[in-house]
């Protein structure tokens, strides 16, 4: 069974429907809501293709731990079953998902969540992640930008970590994560001017040393 089709069965059992990519001509704006998804022609199994020409594929799990993020995947999508349209919880399976290595289906969830938040920087700033991971700078610097335009000045707030550090206490913020990823993003292209800007706003919401450094 092809992965498209593992994440359209998951989401008919969950929240009653198998979404695709929003139209396009659906929205006039620049919001960066209807992107394409972040399918390119990869071997079976693979995940990207890396800058270098070569096929990467999810990493490896041990059991113990492949075991735990099945256990809270499934408790996402139990969430979002009960809340299919909440923003948490689709954000959740998202991140849950990515967890596991699948991170083209996790950019599916947040393109499919952006149809229905098309304003929750969040979204704009996880998407843009996983776009980073498969190596699609030209779809996850949009996204950056645009998270970046949602959260101009207003205050900051801690994003909840996925996998907690040993003291539990969340080390970073929205805008932190938005503009970290941006200046990644923008580095990879080798436009580092860019890069610098980027990371210069990032420096202005370091909250702590470990961000600043």
């Amino acid at each position: 069974m092809s992965r498209r089709l593992v994440l359209c069965v998951l989401f008919a059992t969950s929240v009653g429907a198998c979404f695709g990519p929003p139209d396009p001509g659906a929205r006039k704006d620049t919001s960066a809501v209807a992107q394409p998804t972040a399918f390119v022609s990869l071997p079976a199994e693979a995940e990207a293709i890396s800058f270098l020409g070569d096929t990467l594929v999810s990493p490896t799990l041990s059991a113990g731990v492949a075991a735990d993020r099945m256990a809270r995947y499934s408790e996402a999508e139990e969430a979002l079953s009960a809340h299919p349209e909440d923003a948490d919880a689709l954000i959740w399976l998202g991140r849950r998902t990515a967890y596991l290595g699948r991170y083209r289906d996790a950019i599916d969830i947040y393109t499919h969540a952006l149809t229905l938040h098309p304003d929750d920087a969040r979204i704009y700033r996880h998407r843009g992640h996983r776009y980073l991971t498969v190596r699609e700078l030209d779809h996850a610097i949009p996204d950056f930008l645009r998270a970046a335009e949602l959260t101009e000045g207003k205050p900051d707030e801690v994003e909840p970590d996925g996998m907690p550090n040993p003291k539990g206490i969340p080390t970073s913020t929205l805008q932190f994560n938005i503009w970290y990823h941006m200046g990644l993003a923008y580095y990879l292209k080798g436009d580092f001017e860019a890069a610098a800007d980027a990371y210069a706003h990032c420096a202005e919401v370091s909250v702590h040393p470990d961000s600043k450094v």
